[in-house]
C-alpha cells in the first residue's frame, strides 16, 4: 500500500495547506451548553444568536437535535422559517 499523496509544504493529502482548525474548545474541556446559555439569549434568537452566547460553534448536528428537542417540548417555536439567506427564526415560549 503506497503513501498518502503530500501537498508542496509536506502536508498529506491536504493540498499544501495545514488541516483546518477548528474553534471548539478541546475535548474534556469545561463547554458552556445550551442550557447554561439559556438566560443570555434574546426572546427573538437564531443559531447564530447561540453561538455568540456559547462562544463557540458547536457541531450543525449538535445544535439541530438540541432545537428540535426545544421545539418538541414547547420551549421555544419557530418565529420565521429560513427563506434564502434569512436564517430561521426562534422565539422562547413556544408563544409564535
Amino acid at each position: 500500500m503506497g503513501s498518502l499523496p503530500r501537498g508542496a509544504d509536506g502536508w498529506p493529502g491536504c493540498g499544501g495547506r495545514p488541516p483546518r482548525r477548528s474553534n471548539r474548545p478541546p475535548l474534556g474541556a469545561d463547554r458552556p451548553t445550551l442550557e447554561d446559555a439559556w438566560d443570555q439569549l434574546p426572546a427573538e434568537f437564531d443559531k447564530h444568536d447561540l453561538y455568540r452566547v456559547l462562544a463557540y460553534q458547536p457541531p450543525r448536528a449538535t445544535v439541530d437535535r438540541a432545537i428540535s428537542r426545544l421545539l418538541a417540548s414547547g420551549r421555544i417555536a419557530v418565529l420565521q422559517g429560513s427563506v434564502g439567506w434569512h436564517r430561521t427564526r426562534y422565539r422562547k415560549g413556544g408563544d409564535a
